[in-house]
């Protein structure tokens, strides 16, 4: 279209698109001045009824004459038909990019006004009868002179009870033409209010709503209501509450909640009644001269003396009910490693910190240690090549239990005299353990179910044990818990399937299973006040860790820490006043060795490879070109947190990196051989995990294909897809057509974790709970047969992309990779009769090669993808308000 003329105008560059087509830069040759013309798409412009339909619209348009509207200035017509529509140029920012660049918020005073304007553009529009319905940041400029214009109403309607005919107005989902028939859900989806999600009869509400949306995310950095599609977004407008902007974004006072909350209504008799009330309320908030307002926006106390009555007492109301969130000035660090400092805690005399220094924030490998605070000299009491987890000091202060993860995933409870002597082992299957009286302690153990793990207390000799808790799902696993001072109720970290739930307050005397506490996120520790009044949480909430808390027993989840960095773990100083937690930033990349050495291939954000049970994938593509990766944007914990992320692939050749999936959470993915479509698992908004189909050429919208929750999806020899589901009883691997059709059982046996498929189609591999090789057993299937072949304890397994090697990743809890060499025809190699189980084992292979950290080989055998991490963290103090 550059240099193309329509009527008197030429078109000088292109802008954008929307919902109604193309929008160019052009210089008007008569006036002498630029404009912009949205030129209408071919479905517009050729359909008289809807051309006429679309003139008197903009006709109506027209008449808007207001500072904060794009004026419309007319259609135009070229000589070859095409048409378009001629609007005001508007220079500077929209209210996206703006948002975009801010991250975490706009500022308080830029927001309000940024939003009274908008609420005065509706105004003047609804006066005129007219509704925009398409209300979002992307249709918001605000000039460099900081006045908001209001763009797009060439979608805008009349509404019913302005004279013109009812119906259901706006642009479609997919951004096509407006079509306007009764019963069409149309606008823009995560900015669409409850009625048009219905599909219902719009009126001037509609537009509170959306201005809603957009005020929210103005202030918080992010959309109240999101989801991977557009079902989930729906659900979330219809019958979600977002959390409170205040918790998100500290600096915004609690007035700000109450007129956000009531624009988002989903009731809109609920909300304001007019775009003029909005205004009044945000320039009252604005010039700080806030209003306890009536009916119809008319003022209760008018008075200058009660003005001010209000703001001393609503300004004295939020001081005492919102913490002062310590400054990270104010943090104090304590440890000094040049590596990673985790999991800290404090002597009963808050004199002594016992902490792991290691990478992991779960457990990994690393050695205990001890300093004597404030600027004691760290004294090393382990060295050996268990994996750690929790130490806790005694009751005394004299010893150091901690949780120790040995070779046949076995779990526990170790303890070492910080006086010099050998650590010992204690307790067997103990995690987590805590003191609870010097006699007594409560700690978690495997049930004997697969990974199944409950809360017990006991006697230290293990007598008079009384059970605490178990989680209702076959997968779950109850983690580092502790008791309340009044001895009543105990705050404990839940996982299913390797997954961190939220953290659950349960009795302590057993009665009942109790209740998910703290924000929505992965909670990956708990810690009670030193008088019981708060519950203290380390918990992963949109990808970044943060300190929160919680008053007891059903209070307001508040965030205490923020910033860049991330924090986890938890120990309370005795005297209240302090917590201690490891504070730090681990950036994950994906490399790749060849025969041009080591280089890094993807891009910003921390990329990883999703391994980590229950899901497993393979980043080559089958022709080894292409790498698939995900990639998370934030802060990246070090612990097993990694589930989901974005989808790229990077092109090996080229080293182009693309985005796969937009808008997908995803956590688990497979390739076709031809390289054509790909079958994923991608998290919804509560999440829960569904199975979709795309093709990556992108020419076909993702279908859901299995209404079921499940994950690790894997293509079969005939295109036929497997994948692992269930419920909370027991998990299989099942088998499916692609259209989700014909679901059936693969595999008899209950499985823990799916991990992949033979390139034959031949064997399954997924991990269970053996008798041989332990309660976290790689083992292979059969699909011909149904025979089971044992492989290794706790380990992952598959094969690379030509089917040449056999590749066990992690055997026996090492970061080492080993590829066995199969001969033709072979789709497993010799392995010892009950699998490998220790060292000796490995040395009686043939045709193996090593290679350190895990491996992921591609074709040929000197091709090979891995995961490069930095990671830096030291035990800092933080003040408590």
């Amino acid at each position: 279209m550059t240099g193309r003329r329509i009527g008197v105008y030429r078109i000088t560059s292109r802008l954008g698109a929307g919902g109604m087509g193309e929008v160019y830069r052009a210089r008007d040759t008569e006036l002498g001045r630029d404009v912009a013309i949205k030129v209408l798409p071919p479905a517009l412009a050729q359909d008289a009824d809807r051309l006429i339909r679309f003139r008197r619209e903009a006709q109506l348009l027209a008449s808007l004459n207001h500072v904060n509207i794009a004026a419309i200035y007319g259609l135009v017509e070229g000589e070859d038909g095409v048409r378009g529509l001629v609007l005001e140029l508007v220079e500077g920012e929209t209210l996206l990019e703006m948002i975009a660049d801010a991250g975490r918020g706009l500022p308080v005073g830029r927001a309000l006004s940024i939003t009274r304007q908008i609420a005065d553009a509706l105004d003047a529009a609804h006066q005129k009868g007219i509704i925009h319905r398409d209300l979002k940041p992307a249709n918001i400029k605000v000039t460099p002179s900081g006045v908001v214009k209001l763009l797009d109403f060439g979608l805008g309607k009349e509404f019913a009870g302005s004279g013109a005919p009812p119906d259901c107005m706006g642009t479609t989902v997919d951004g096509s033409p407006d079509i306007s028939l009764p019963g069409m859900v149309l606008g823009t989806v995560g900015y669409m209010s409850p009625e048009q999600a219905r599909a219902e009869l719009l009126d001037p509400r509609t537009d509170l709503f959306s201005l809603g949306v957009v005020l929210y995310e103005m202030t918080t950095g992010r959309p109240p209501f999101s989801g991977p599609v557009t079902p989930v977004i729906f659900d979330a407008i219809l019958h979600k509450v977002p959390l409170a902007p205040s918790l998100i974004n500290a600096e915004l006072p609690p007035v700000l909640d109450r007129i956000i909350f009531k624009l988002l209504e989903k009731d809109r008799a609920a909300r304001y009644a007019s775009a003029s009330e909005v205004s009044e309320e945000l320039q009252a908030l604005e010039t700080g001269t806030h209003l306890t307002l009536g009916r119809r926006g008319r003022p209760v106390w008018t008075a200058i003396g009660a003005v001010l009555l209000s703001v001393i007492v609503g300004v004295t109301v939020w001081q005492r009910t919102r913490p002062k969130l310590p400054a990270p000035s104010e943090y104090v660090q304590v440890t000094h490693m040049s590596d990673s400092a985790t999991s800290p805690s404090l002597s009963p005399d808050g004199k002594t910190l016992a902490f792991i220094r290691g990478p992991s924030t779960f457990f990994g490998s690393g050695q205990i240690y001890v300093k004597a605070l404030p600027d004691g000299e760290p004294v090393q009491l382990t060295r050996d090549g268990l994996n750690k987890m929790s130490p806790v000091f005694s009751p005394d202060g004299s010893r150091v239990a901690y949780t120790a993860v040995d070779q046949n995933f076995d779990w526990n409870t170790w303890i070492v005299s910080l006086v010099g002597r050998e650590p010992q082992l204690w307790l067997k299957n103990a995690s987590g353990l805590s003191w609870t009286d010097p006699l007594h302690v409560l700690f978690s153990e495997m049930t004997g179910t697969g990974i199944h793990m409950s809360l017990v207390t006991t006697t230290e000799d293990r007598t008079e044990t009384r059970s605490v808790y178990q989680p209702a799902d076959g997968q779950g696993m109850a983690h580092r818990s502790s008791l309340s001072p009044n001895r009543k109720s105990v705050l404990l970290v839940e996982m299913v399937s390797n997954v961190f739930k939220r953290c659950r307050v349960v009795p302590a005397d057993g009665s009942s299973p109790g209740r998910s506490v703290g924000p929505d996120g992965q909670c990956t520790a708990g810690a009670w006040s030193t008088d019981g009044r708060w519950m203290y949480f380390s918990v992963k909430v949109n990808g970044v860790f943060h300190i929160w808390r919680q008053q007891s027993p059903d209070g307001t989840p508040e965030q205490l820490t923020s910033g860049t960095s991330e924090e986890e773990g938890i120990a309370i100083a005795p005297d209240g006043r302090s917590l201690f937690t490891s504070l730090g930033t681990a950036r994950s990349a994906i490399w790749i060795h060849d025969a041009r050495g080591d280089r890094e291939v993807s891009g910003e954000g921390n990329a990883f490879v999703p391994t980590l049970a229950p899901v497993m994938s393979q980043p080559f593509s089958a022709d080894g070109r292409k790498l698939f990766y995900l990639v998370r944007q934030g802060a990246q914990g070090a612990g097993m947190d990694q589930r989901s992320g974005a989808l790229w692939v990077t092109d090996l050749e080229t080293e182009r990196r693309e985005l796969v999936l937009p808008g997908f959470d995803v956590i688990a993915y497979d390739v076709s051989r031809d390289g054509k479509r790909i079958v994923f698992a991608a998290l919804d908004n509560m999440g829960r995990s569904r199975l979709w189909l795309a093709r990556l050429d992108g020419k076909l919208s993702p279908r859901q294909i299995s209404s079921l929750e499940a994950d690790g999806p894997r293509f079969g020899v005939n295109d036929d897809i497997f994948f692992r589901g269930g419920d909370s009883a027991a998990r299989f691997i099942f088998r499916m057509g692609e259209d989700g059709d014909d679901v059936h059982r693969a595999v008899a046996e209950p499985v823990l974790f799916f991990m992949s498929i033979s390139p034959d189609g031949a064997w399954l591999v997924a991990r269970v709970a053996s008798k041989e090789l332990g309660a976290n057993a790689a083992v292979a299937f059969s699909t011909q047969d149904g025979r089971t072949v044992p492989l290794c304890a706790d380990c992952e397994a598959d094969w690379s992309p030509d089917g040449l090697e056999f590749v066990i990743r992690g055997l026996l809890l090492q970061r080492t990779s080993l590829m066995i060499a199969l001969a033709q025809g072979e789709s497993l190699p010799q392995l010892p009769a009950s699998g490998i189980r220790s060292q000796a084992d490995v040395a009686a292979l043939t045709g193996v090669r090593a290679g350190d950290g895990l491996q992921y080989p591609g074709r040929g055998g000197t091709v090979y993808a891995f995961v490069k991490s930095s990671i830096q963290r030291n035990i800092y103090r933080v003040p408590l308000p």
